[in-house]
């Protein structure tokens, strides 16, 4: 490799990953991009940043890519082909790792068969970093300090729209017909037709009907470091309906998350509004990026960002890139 680089960034010509490139350089960080496939690849080196196309199945290439690079990030979705491997490249050579699928099988094959390899490494591997899995997992982390006996945490996702990359679309088709929860401590799977339920969001979306056990990844991350005994995600139905009548770019949607953490004597709240879910991921993932950069002692293991950085400051770092963010009636962010 030709430059140096702390990051990289596989499956750099893709929506999202441009948008991430983009936020690294915003953070004056030196990155190195790879991908699959040459096309958008003038778009994706366009921050000057060196740009490499190559096939995971070349060792060779995968182990240069990775010279100097502290942190990896995998874009490279849909996940089931690529973070396994990527995940382990990164620990076999003590890199860190960041992804941002949505996909909770390949969250919980990461924790299953590279969690304890990372401990050993002193290496992190953090999926689902970004709008799914690592902001709802902040938000709840943020409200669970005012409500010491939570037992039970609900994530509640509002999108006006949801025009879907390629990635995204493929990982979508994969979950579809399939349920996550977690119930009593343990993970509950089922399949068949969508269980619909309501929903109250706060104002100006009301009372929708929602898709019950939505198949999200902090299902899987959520229990593992903050041992609560229920946890369950909700979409709104229209979401996908409004959806299907197209017209606006990735960045036309509204969004509004609303975490409900709740235990024997206190309940409390944490919502986030903005546009863009793909926009919000990005800096999400650069302050992660520049987190695990700046850490001055390092572990290991498969983590959520809210894990390892204090949430509540973690999320006002980012606070800007949201219309109005609240945590227990507290404002980080308003309108």
């Amino acid at each position: 490799m030709s430059k140096t680089a702390v990051a990289a960034i596989y499956g750099a010509t893709g929506h999202t990953a441009q948008l991430i490139a983009r936020d690294l350089h915003r953070r004056g960080m030196q990155a190195r991009l790879g991908a699959r496939r040459a096309a958008n690849a003038e778009s994706a080196s366009a921050l000057g940043y060196e740009f490499v196309v190559f096939d995971l199945s070349n060792e060779a290439a995968l182990t240069s890519f990775l010279e100097g690079v502290e942190v990896l990030v995998n874009c490279a979705g849909p996940f089931g082909g690529t973070a396994h491997v990527l995940a382990g490249a990164a620990v076999q050579r003590g890199i860190h790792y960041v992804d941002i699928t949505g996909e909770p099988p390949v969250v919980e094959d990461l924790c299953k068969e590279l969690h304890d390899t990372a401990v050993a490494a002193n290496s992190y591997i953090i999926p689902a970093t970004g709008f799914f899995g690592a902001l709802p997992d902040l938000l709840a982390t943020a409200a669970l300090a005012a409500v010491p006996d939570a037992e039970r945490v609900k994530i509640a996702y509002y999108l006006s729209s949801w025009r879907m990359t390629r990635g995204s679309g493929l990982a979508a088709a994969g979950l579809r017909a399939r349920q996550f929860s977690y119930e009593q401590g343990e993970l509950i799977r089922t399949e068949g037709p969508p269980v619909m339920s309501r929903h109250s969001f706060p104002a100006p979306v009301g009372d929708v009907t929602v898709i019950d056990h939505y198949p999200a990844p902090e299902i899987i991350l959520l229990p593992r470091h903050l041992g609560v005994q229920e946890v369950r995600a909700v979409m709104s139905a229209a979401t996908f309906a409004n959806s299907a009548s197209g017209g606006e770019g990735f960045d036309g949607a509204d969004f509004l998350i609303e975490i409900e953490v709740a235990g024997a004597t206190a309940r409390k709240l944490a919502v986030a509004t903005g546009r863009d879910i793909y926009g919000v991921t990005a800096p999400i993932v650069g302050e992660t990026v520049g987190r695990l950069l700046r850490l001055q002692t390092r572990g290991g293991g498969v983590v959520t960002p809210a894990e390892i950085f204090p949430a509540s400051e973690f999320l006002g770092a980012i606070a800007g890139w949201f219309t109005s963010l609240q945590i227990a009636r507290n404002s980080i962010r308003s309108e």
